[in-house]
């Protein structure tokens, strides 16, 4: 029994530890400039993009701020997801508890509460953080029956969270320009990359390595 869960535990290890990673390289430098004051993480940029009128006038409403602050959900939910099939409680709990406070990253100032009011920007920094909470609490709860799905929930926020960073930062990078404002790519947005193809790569041959097998021995029979 123990040799079957291994593999599962190890590949589950891996999401958690690359999900954290991926948290950490998200508050790393996305956009690079000359001027250091205008080097930014994915929530610096999110925040930054947020004030420009053209952002504000999206539909919906601030888009792109928003697929720059989707991660940190995303980013919580495989940790939740991946902690369902750990075997020690205290390991499921611990990593349940990282997850909330990645997605408390997003709370809002307090001109948000009690009711809602604030910036535009506030309101929707509110909304995600309740929507996160909500997802992650909802996620726990129905960890003993997400562990029988677990792979393909983490492959589809795994896709999820590179498609959002990678939009979210393109769509940013057209509002830089459209004001005259150099920036790269920073390392954080490079390495918040590799986090997250590594364990999405290592899902897909996992899943597909069986059939493979399948269709050689049929081939070869």
């Amino acid at each position: 029994m123990t040799p079957n869960r291994r593999p599962k535990n190890d590949l589950a290890w891996l999401v958690l530890w690359c999900a954290l990673l991926g948290v950490m390289a998200y508050h790393m430098v996305w956009q690079i400039h000359k001027v250091a004051a205008f080097n930014s993480n994915a929530f610096d940029l999110a925040e930054w993009v947020s004030l420009h009128p053209t952002v504000r006038a999206e539909s919906p409403a601030l888009f792109t701020p928003l697929l720059l602050r989707l991660p940190l959900i995303l980013l919580a939910g495989m940790m939740v997801t991946a902690s369902s099939i750990l075997q020690a409680e205290k390991a499921k709990w611990l990593w349940r508890g990282v997850a909330l406070l990645v997605v408390l990253r997003l709370n809002p100032p307090t001109d948000f509460y009690p009711w809602g009011g604030g910036s535009p920007n506030d309101q929707q920094l509110g909304r995600l953080t309740a929507f996160g909470l909500v997802a992650i609490s909802l996620l726990i709860i129905g960890g003993h029956w997400l562990r029988f799905f677990w792979k393909p929930t983490t492959l589809a926020l795994l896709i999820a969270g590179l498609i959002t960073a990678i939009e979210g930062y393109n769509r940013a990078q057209k509002v830089l320009d459209s004001i005259q404002i150099e920036t790269g790519i920073g390392g954080g947005l490079v390495l918040y990359i590799v986090f997250l193809l590594s364990p999405l790569a290592v899902i897909v041959i996992s899943s597909t390595r069986p059939f493979l097998l399948k269709t050689s021995v049929r081939t070869a029979t």
